[in-house]
């Protein structure tokens, strides 16, 4: 599983990172660039989570998912938003590097959040 996940969340990290890259040039707002790659790269990592990390039979409806899905998402994008500005504004450092890093710290609580809440599949 933790291999599944990790092809997931690389491919989705890395298609988020792209596109923060992208907006970040267009609007030059880190808050609407997070804001507008993260949209796109959930939509590719909450598939991926439901149907291809946490394969099995859930213990919550997918609706049920896609509702505590969006929560967690909008938590962890204020977080990495903030989180990248005050590293930019606060340590003067670029953009992109402090926002892999700071996604990457987030990932480890996310992965434990949806692995035994969110995408909790009922055992045998």
């Amino acid at each position: 599983m933790l291999f599944r996940d990790l092809l997931v969340a690389g491919t989705s990290f890395a298609l988020d990172v792209a596109l923060f890259a992208v907006f970040l040039w267009a609007t030059q707002s880190i808050l609407a660039a997070t804001v507008m790659a993260r949209l796109l790269s959930s939509v590719y990592n909450f598939a991926g989570n439901r149907y291809f990390v946490f394969r099995g039979r859930h213990v919550h409806a997918v609706g049920s998912q896609l509702v505590g899905y969006v929560a967690l998402v909008l938590v962890f994008m204020l977080a990495s938003a903030y989180l990248v500005q005050w590293g930019v504004q606060g340590g003067q450092w670029p953009a992109v590097p402090v926002k892999i890093a700071v996604d990457v710290g987030l990932y480890v609580l996310s992965f434990a959040l949806r692995k035994f809440w969110l995408f909790r599949v009922k055992r045998p």
